[in-house]
């Protein structure tokens, strides 16, 4: 009996030990025996599935890489991105690996592939402005039908990623996940159209920035997630999600589909009943370091929802709703003497279609203390063109002990700040139309010092009072009575009141002097810089209506204002205007300069006259800054002028094909607020490769059209007289009108020294000679500054005199179709050319001239990409009475010579005014655009 048990146990473990041995065996068999068969379908599978370059070193087939799963393993992958990102990477991975499906492999021969391990991957997610993605590698089966004898199939249950790297850069919504640490385990059954996935997932460092903003930056994730996906309609159900940023709690559900041009989402994300202190930990890194030394208590509620389409091509975007609540918050910062005690928040927001003008804000109520002090405040806005407020503002505040209690990072506070503010109605500047408010503002004795500047600002005081009793801006008043503070041993003063904002009485005092160059040090704002100093000793005292009916002696404006070295930004001008130097004297109306000193870039200019209006300016967007000037400068660089606006393109070449879109850098804006007359002297300007001395003129500035009259200037020693208008249309396009005459124009250097001549008569690179030109020419200019051919209208006289022709392909055509070498490269002299300029054709009206015995005659016309179709005579000696007709059509690069009198006709490219502006026409006269159906088209 014994025997017959020993017997079992021996022969059982027998059996168990080959069955070991023998699985093992198939353990390293198997990849022996199907290598190149696996590697081989997983190749072809794929090519025919993958639209995106796929690269690997070596393929390994092993049971041990991730035991007890079979696995194809890649090493060094990579897989770059769908168009337009075929040259990025789109994944790359020191290795890949796909689990293979064992029974499939042995028993029905073909390769199921049921999970794939990524690890220390970088997964590049990127998409376009225009919403085109690199993801969308995967070519499905109605794009794309596999071959009928390939055994390869993808059906995944398990989807894991360790220690890698995921960048999604989604710069149509403007938004930027940075996800280190990555690790994601999914499950479920992959390979059903509709499927549920559950997600196991840890991140060691996340960061978040949206629109430019940073909103999570470090921060640990852990996340539990059930997902149903729906691979027919790319639809993603989130039905159970516990996530955990660092220590807050968050739910997170709702859905996510893709549409063929964007996306339809319904967000939900909610942190009930949480502790007030987790909500800190889940902040950037600042106030986590703050958190260590602070105690917080409480409790808050939060939800972040996002719903609806967005589709960047139509314009939609989804509603966004934030809400906050906050319940017997308590913060203490250091043991303060005084803690923010009793704290209370209800804060609601919403922005239909992320619209920010009709976002709604509703701080319900929001409280607290500090020892006795309190601030408690009720606001509600609608709208940020035409707002809807209600407010009721109060607080007695001494900043000292908030300081302390708050633990405010970066600065020291301390005064007494009282202020009781009620304010209900509709602000409407078009209508009129301001909220009933009765409010007061106290500072007192205040004292504000950050870290980046070792001096205060003290003595700080304001009293100020706003007040209106009937909604209308006629009783609407502002008195700051005063506002005072001492910098730096420097202290400024200002006293004003502004009564009837329809009709604005005004007294202001204001007296001291402010360095802002150390002003901005105590509150630096990054990206900008701002240095300057300005010393004030100036009184306004009038109304608005006084100044527009000429009623100055009712004004009672005086002072003086000194600047020097002002730096002020526009948004007309992609440069800081810089004020190196001037004196600035007031008297009524006017606002005298005296020694004024300014550049802009690499110009310098100096100016004295005076500003006309300028109080009227500052209070109103309507009324008109005039003014008159006497301006000199060593140097002035036009380029540097324009907007820098960046756009897409109009097409910029004839073409049945649409060209891509370029970058634009804005034409040069003119104000439309501007009524300034200049006499300018200008020693050197240059202007898109144009080279222009001792230029001087009479220049006005009117209703964003720029006129040049009896300007004179030299280019290339040749004296020029112009007069010229200019509009800015639009931050893209611009309309110009310019007559000029010049004399003894030297053809070689203007080939050589101008890049526009070199690029619009190419023809005349061997040319030599003098020519006069006498021509007017108007027309319209794209974003770059540059002409918009078909726009431009005209006509003039082209004078040669003693121009030798070395060169032009259309004499070397005629002469080899006629075998007369006299006519090749002819010498011209006295002949005036007379032509016309019309919907991108140059029309070149009948002209004579003789050479060597011939009597040639031409005519014709000509396009502005190089298409002719010229007629000419050659009339041949001793008198010219017969003449041999020929044509000359092709282009000037080619030209084709035949003999007869029939041409070919170069179409003509009829221009379209886009912009519904004023235009420049006849000597710069503004008059309305004509209509047009023709399209547009520049050559």
């Amino acid at each position: 009996m014994e025997k017959e048990k020993k017997s079992k146990i021996v022969k059982g473990f027998k059996i168990t030990v080959l069955t070991f041995l023998g699985i093992l065996l198939l353990m390293f068999l198997l990849p022996i025996l199907f290598p190149g068969k696996v590697a081989e379908e997983v190749k072809k599978f794929a090519n025919e599935k993958l639209d995106g370059e796929l690269n690997f070193s070596e393929a390994e087939l092993s049971f041990f890489n991730h035991f007890p799963s079979l696995t194809l393993t890649l090493k060094d992958f990579k897989l770059n991105g769908s168009a337009p990102y075929r040259n990025e990477t789109l994944v790359s991975a020191g290795e890949i690996a796909f689990g293979i499906n064992v029974k499939s492999l042995i028993f029905d021969s073909t390769v199921k592939i049921d999970k794939i391990f990524l690890s220390h991957a970088l997964m590049n997610v990127h998409v376009n402005e225009k919403g085109e993605a690199n993801y969308n590698v995967y070519v499905s089966e109605a794009e794309k039908p596999t071959s009928k004898d390939s055994n390869t199939s993808l059906k995944l249950e398990k989807i894991s990623i360790e220690d890698s790297h995921l960048i999604y850069n989604d710069q149509s919504v403007k938004m930027l996940v940075d996800a280190k640490g990555f690790n994601y385990i999914g499950k479920g059954d992959l390979d059903q159209a509709i499927f549920d996935i559950y997600t196991e997932a840890e991140i060691d460092s996340l960061n978040l920035t949206y629109d430019h903003k940073q909103y999570l930056l470090n921060k640990k994730v852990k996340a539990d997630l059930i997902t149903k996906i729906n691979t027919n309609s790319l639809a993603f159900v989130f039905e159970q999600n516990n996530l955990k940023i660092n220590k807050l709690p968050v739910e997170f559900t709702g859905k996510f589909d893709f549409l063929k041009n964007g996306y339809d989402m319904d967000f939900s994300i909610k942190s009930t009943d949480s502790r007030l202190n987790d909500f800190f930990t889940a902040l950037p890194p600042e106030y986590v370091t703050w958190l260590e030394k602070t105690k917080v208590k409480g409790s808050t509620d939060i939800g972040l929802s996002l719903k609806g389409q967005y589709i960047a091509s139509q314009n939609k975007s989804p509603d966004m709703n934030f809400n906050m609540k906050i319940r017997d918050g308590h913060i203490e910062y250091k043991n303060a003497p005084y803690p923010l005690s009793n704290i209370f928040l209800n804060f609601d927001t919403k922005i239909p279609a992320l619209n920010p003008d009709r976002i709604q804000v509703s701080v319900d109520s929001l409280f607290f203390n500090v020892g006795k002090d309190y601030l408690k405040a009720i606001v509600k806005a609608r709208g940020l063109k035409k707002p809807v407020i209600e407010a009721n503002l109060q607080a007695s505040l001494d900043l000292k002990k908030l300081d302390q209690a708050a633990g405010l990072q970066n600065m020291d506070l301390s005064g007494l700040l009282k202020m009781n503010v009620i304010s209900k109605g509709v602000y409407n500047k078009e209508q009129s139309i301001f909220p009933v408010t009765k409010g007061t503002v106290l500072l007192k004795n205040a004292r504000i010092q950050t870290q980046y500047y070792p001096k205060p600002i003290t003595n700080i005081n304001l009293l100020a009072s706003l007040f209106n009793g009937n909604g209308t801006f006629a009783q609407t008043q502002l008195i700051i009575n005063p506002a005072s503070f001492n910098f730096e041993g420097k202290p400024f003063y200002l006293k004003a009141s502004f009564k009837n904002f329809d009709d604005v009485a005004y007294n202001l005092k204001a007296k001291g002097s402010v360095d802002l160059a150390r002003v901005y040090k105590v509150f630096p704002i990054e990206g900008l810089d701002v240095k300057g100093f300005v010393k004030a000793d100036v009184a306004f005292k009038g109304t608005q209506s006084d100044a527009v009916a000429g009623r100055y002696n009712k004004l009672q404006n005086s002072g003086t204002l000194e600047l020097k070295n002002i730096r002020t930004q526009s948004a007309y001008l992609p440069k800081p205007f810089v004020i190196n130097q001037g004196v600035f004297k007031f008297q009524q109306d006017k606002m005298f300069f005296n020694n004024f000193m300014a550049a802009y870039g690499a110009s310098d200019f100096k100016m004295d006259g005076y500003l006309q209006n300028v109080i009227n300016f500052v209070l109103s967007d309507r009324e008109v800054l005039k003014g008159k000037f006497n301006l000199t400068s060593n140097y002035i660089k036009v380029d540097e002028f324009m907007s820098g606006t960046t756009s897409e393109s109009a097409t910029t070449k004839t073409s049945t094909t649409q060209a891509p879109a370029a970058q634009q850098t804005g034409v040069v804006v003119i104000p439309p607020n501007f009524d300034l007359q200049f006499t300018a002297h200008a020693a050197q300007v240059d202007f898109q490769g144009l080279n222009l001395t001792q230029s001087h003129g009479n220049l006005s500035v009117n209703k964003s059209k720029l006129s040049l009259q009896n300007t004179g200037f030299s280019i290339i020693d040749c004296p020029v007289n112009m007069n010229a208008a200019y509009v800015s249309e639009t931050p893209t396009r611009a309309a110009f009108d310019f007559k000029i005459k010049a004399e003894d124009f030297d053809i070689k250097r203007a080939y050589d020294e101008i890049k526009m001549f070199r690029e619009m008569v190419s023809a005349a690179e061997k040319a030599q000679g003098k020519v006069s030109l006498d021509y007017a020419v108007s027309g319209k200019l794209d974003g770059n500054m540059q002409p918009i051919y078909p726009s431009i209208k005209g006509g003039g006289v082209l004078s040669v005199r003693q121009v030798k022709m070395r060169g032009f392909r259309m004499f070397g055509a005629v002469s080899d179709k006629t075998h007369t070498d006299a006519i090749r490269n002819p010498d011209l002299s006295k002949v005036d050319i007379k032509t016309t300029i019309k919907n991108n054709i140059i029309t070149i009206e009948r002209f004579k001239f003789k050479v060597s015995g011939f009597r040639p005659r031409i005519e014709g016309t000509t396009s502005f990409d190089g298409k002719l179709n010229i007629k000419m005579r050659l009339g041949l000696p001793p008198l010219g009475i017969i003449g041999i007709p020929l044509t000359i059509t092709g282009t000037k690069d080619a030209p084709k010579v035949k003999l007869g009198r029939k041409g070919e006709d170069i179409e003509e490219t009829p221009y379209q005014d886009t912009p519904q502006s004023e235009q420049i026409k006849d000597g710069g006269q503004i008059v309305q655009p004509e209509p047009s159906t023709n399209s547009s088209s520049t050559h």
